[in-house]
């Protein structure tokens, strides 16, 4: 499909996405009033504040170019490579602006622009900065030669832009050194500052609308003391009879492990490898199929409630076809007491060692294991990380690129660091592993167990400390009885154009009264939006995957609903749910995209949809 033209305003910045090409231009704004019992930052974040090699960037542009910096370090094949750092700017510069855009040609996204449809992650994945700067150097020291080449070839290999667009990397090579040497010794590596938030689970009671439910805080007296956690792990191999896997499966549960790490799932369906008591989460398929459905993670469900899952692709391509597509499967799980632990499981391709020196496949290695512990690194951020798996790589094995020297680089070691070396394979081999966090666990016991499989089943049992979580602090917003404003100033930009009577009065009323947001108007829309005849805005929300963040997106949500008459509203949709005044005695509907797929923006999770009449409401500005 041929792009269009699409506008994301906010009150003093112009984006403007012509083909695969970002424009963007700074113009002059009003910034709305504060409301009473706020307090506003006299500091516009969309302002330029400083020009770098003669661009003038904005706070957003810097942070994002702080994080990917950051990603840089924290990843082990880069953390001391600028180069790589450089590469990346350049391609964020061109792609985006270094902006994390939450729309783009076709499916793109991020500040990268990458797809999720090609195997780069979720649409929430691909707009986390870290996973898409990992995603990218995945892929950029898998180039032969990249740090020799120029900007543009090297970046060029990794994004794959069309022919024309090939050259467009390099003009942004100045920025990105300038930027690289400012920020390189200032930003801190994945391993001593965490730049990324996870999404919490989208939880609601039954037939309650509203804003989501997020984890509750501990009670009083769960001070996040010691508790057990029992890990098994179980490669049974894909070859095995329906019967002699179901019996290994059995077997693997049978202690009532806690957290289950699974391989070789490639050919079972979700219901064969969920036993009884437990939960599973497995990311559907992507190209190459093959590998990225061979890991699972299952947990007792009297014990623990899923918050957040996801899966990374370690191995993109290889020598072999049974190496493309290893991935890492990771579940974030929390106990009733609001603590919260992470499951990954991975199946790593053959170790380079196994077949002599082999640059290529010690390069493929390398990198899976980098993004393994950025991966790792981004969910500590909400408890202690566990790490189970066939990582093909034998306990003798003392390469740099091994799993046992690379996750001791991030504060990992195995369980049988501690306890003793047990064979985990039929021919007597140990390529299996626990991993467990140092500071936060310590291993007490640990066995083995010959299964029908080529593997034999390994549990571990840790005791381990967390501290519980809490819930973000409420976001500073209007009351929704608050008045629609007697005078709404022009604070839209750019954005007002083509708008309709009354959808300028909504734009210009929700930032007078709620202060700036980046909001969008006229424009087309893949479906039959009001958007396409100026009668509909979108108010983008900060942090929306966060407690603070979607309560802020619900105030403004209410408010509209209450003004609505005095609007011309004729619904409004937030959080997954819609309302309108035809309908007012049902309250807040559930709701789901006309195309039954669903995002973060497809649900409206990310941004209020306000469409009104055009013409209707009772004052207009």
């Amino acid at each position: 499909m041929t792009p269009r033209p699409l506008l994301l305003l906010a009150p003093t910045v112009i984006l403007v996405l012509l083909g695969p090409v970002l424009l963007v231009a700074m113009i002059a704004g009003t910034r709305p009033t504060a409301t009473a019992g706020c307090t506003t930052d006299d500091t516009n974040p969309d302002t330029a504040i400083e020009a770098i090699a003669g661009v003038d960037l904005t706070t957003e542009q810097v942070q994002v170019a702080t994080q990917a910096v950051a990603a840089v370090r924290g990843y082990p094949a880069t953390r001391d490579t600028p180069r790589a750092a450089v590469v990346v700017l350049a391609a964020g510069y061109q792609e985006s602006r270094l902006r994390n855009l939450a729309h783009g040609d076709r499916d793109s996204l991020g500040y990268l622009q990458q797809r999720p449809s090609q195997g780069w992650g979720s649409a929430e994945q691909v707009r986390d900065v870290t996973h898409a700067t990992t995603s990218f150097l995945t892929r950029l020291v898998a180039v032969p030669g990249w740090q020799t080449m120029r900007v543009t070839d090297a970046a060029a290999a990794v994004q794959r832009p069309a022919d024309e667009y090939r050259d467009a990397y390099e003009q942004w090579g100045p920025l990105a050194t300038a930027l690289t040497a400012r920020l390189w010794g200032a930003a801190p590596s994945l391993t001593t500052r965490l730049t990324t938030r996870l999404t919490n689970p989208l939880t609601r009671p039954s037939g309650a609308p509203g804003p989501r439910v997020y984890a509750a805080p501990p009670p009083p007296g769960a001070d996040g003391g010691a508790s057990s956690l029992t890990i098994a792990h179980a490669n049974i191999k894909a070859s095995l009879s329906p019967a002699a896997f179901r019996a290994d499966l059995q077997t693997t549960v049978a202690g009532g492990a806690d957290l289950v790490s699974l391989n070789e799932m490639t050919p079972r369906g979700d219901r064969e490898i969920t036993p009884p008591g437990y939960a599973a989460f497995r990311a559907p398929p992507t190209v190459p199929a093959s590998q990225t459905r061979s890991t699972a993670v299952l947990w007792r469900t009297d014990r623990w409630s899923l918050v957040a899952g996801g899966r990374e692709l370690l191995v993109p391509d290889g020598p072999q076809r049974w190496d493309a597509g290893r991935s890492a499967t990771w579940a974030t799980l929390q106990d009733p007491h609001g603590r919260q632990v992470s499951m990954v499981s991975v199946h790593h391709m053959i170790n380079p060692a196994v077949h002599g020196p082999n640059p290529l496949r010690q390069r493929l290695y390398t990198a899976g294991m980098s993004t393994l512990a950025a991966v790792v690194t981004r969910l500590a951020a909400r408890g202690p990380v566990f790490v189970a798996g066939d990582f093909n790589s034998q306990w003798s094995a003392h390469d740099p690129w091994g799993p046992r020297s690379v996750l001791a680089d991030i504060g990992m070691q195995t369980s049988m660091d501690l306890l003793g070396r047990e064979p985990t394979h039929r021919g007597g081999g140990t390529i299996d592993y626990v991993f467990y966090p140092v500071a936060t666990a310590t291993p007490t016991a640990q066995s083995t167990r010959i299964l029908n499989s080529d593997h034999r089943l390994m549990t571990a049992t840790f005791t381990w400390h967390a501290a519980p979580t809490t819930t973000a602090s409420p976001a500073c917003v209007p009351p929704t009885s608050a008045p629609v404003p007697a005078d709404c100033a022009a604070a839209g930009g750019a954005a007002e154009a083509g708008l309709t009577p009354d959808a300028l009065r909504v734009m210009r009323c929700v930032l007078t009264v709620f202060g700036p947001h980046t909001v969008g108007g006229l424009g087309d829309r893949p479906n039959p939006s009001d958007h396409e005849t100026g009668r509909a805005v979108d108010i983008m929300i900060d942090r929306w995957d966060t407690a603070a963040g979607n309560e802020a997106g619900w105030a403004i949500a209410r408010w509209v609903r209450s003004r609505a008459s005095e609007l011309g509203v004729t619904y409004v949709i937030f959080d997954a749910h819609i309302w309108s005044p035809d309908r007012d005695a049902e309250g807040w509907r559930t709701y789901s995209h006309p195309t039954g797929v669903s995002s973060p923006t497809l649900d409206h999770l990310d941004h209020v949809h306000v469409s009104v009449h055009g013409h209707a409401a009772t004052t207009l500005t």
